[in-house]
C-alpha cells in the first residue's frame, strides 16, 4: 500500500463486466500522469467559470437587424476604398472597414 500512496494509480476497466461491483472488471492500473496532481488554481477557476457563465446571457437590441448593418459599401475586390454612406449624422460610417 506504500506505492500506491507515493503513486496513485487509475484502474483501467474491460467492457464486459462494466456494471460489476465486486472488482473482476478491473484489467490493470496505469500511474496517474503528474498534471492530474497538480493543485487546482482559484484564478483559473474563477475567470473560466466567468467566461462560460457569459455564453448563457440572452443577446438584446433597439433593431431586429442591429449588428447587421453598415454603413459602408465595398467599391469591389480592385478597389481598396469603400463608399461611405452619409446619413444625417456627420460622422457616420468612419471606421467601418478599419484602416484605409
Amino acid at each position: 500500500m506504500a506505492a500506491a500512496a507515493s503513486q496513485p494509480f487509475v484502474t483501467v476497466q474491460s467492457l464486459e463486466n462494466d456494471m460489476a461491483t465486486d472488482g473482476s472488471s478491473v484489467v490493470n492500473f496505469l500511474p496517474l500522469f503528474d498534471v492530474m496532481k497538480a493543485s487546482i488554481r482559484v484564478d483559473f477557476v474563477t475567470s473560466v467559470h466567468g467566461q462560460i457563465w457569459k455564453n448563457s446571457r440572452q443577446p438584446y437590441a433597439v433593431s431586429k437587424r442591429a449588428g447587421r448593418k453598415t454603413s459602408a459599401e465595398s467599391w469591389g475586390l480592385d478597389v481598396q476604398y469603400h463608399v461611405f454612406l452619409m446619413s444625417l449624422v456627420v460622422r457616420a460610417g468612419q471606421g467601418a472597414f478599419g484602416n484605409m
